[in-house]
């Protein structure tokens, strides 16, 4: 019930954000991180109650790796714009909360979503790359390929 609760409460928290133009730059940085350490805790808790297949529990934060090191390295090393919210992280996020709510209730098949996470981080990373703006003799052009 509790991931339900978070799901839906993070759905209308954007949504009011946007609707009446309540965005701030620390509601931008707080809103995935708190989806992302909720995610941990429940997917933490249902891995210990041996509920969460193991594979599975580590498809779910080697995505996470994977974009931290992506974005690092784009805004660090390139210093590019920023690299707002997309299709692909909002779905990966509702498929999460989906994956925990079935396991919660037994219907553990729905693990197998997590199977979609590579590739929606091989599609965020395209998006990441297609916004990139670099100088034609920069050292990192390879991304623009």
């Amino acid at each position: 019930m509790a991931i339900l609760l978070a799901a839906i409460s993070d759905f209308f928290d954007g949504w009011i954000a946007r609707r009446f133009n309540l965005e701030s730059r620390l509601g931008a940085i707080m809103d995935p991180l708190t989806d992302k350490l909720f995610v941990l805790f429940a997917s933490c808790v249902l891995l210990l109650e041996k509920d969460f297949h193991p594979f599975f529990f580590s498809l779910f934060f080697l995505r996470d790796v994977v974009l931290i090191v992506a974005l690092i390295v784009h805004k660090k090393l390139l210093r590019s714009a920023e690299i707002g919210s997309n299709v692909y992280g909002k779905l990966t996020t509702f498929l999460q909360f989906v994956i925990l709510t079935s396991t919660i209730v037994g219907v553990d098949s729905l693990q197998y979503l997590s199977l979609l996470f590579p590739y929606l981080s091989f599609r965020y990373l395209g998006m990441i790359r297609q916004n990139l703006h670099l100088p034609p003799n920069s050292p990192f052009s390879f991304l623009k390929n």
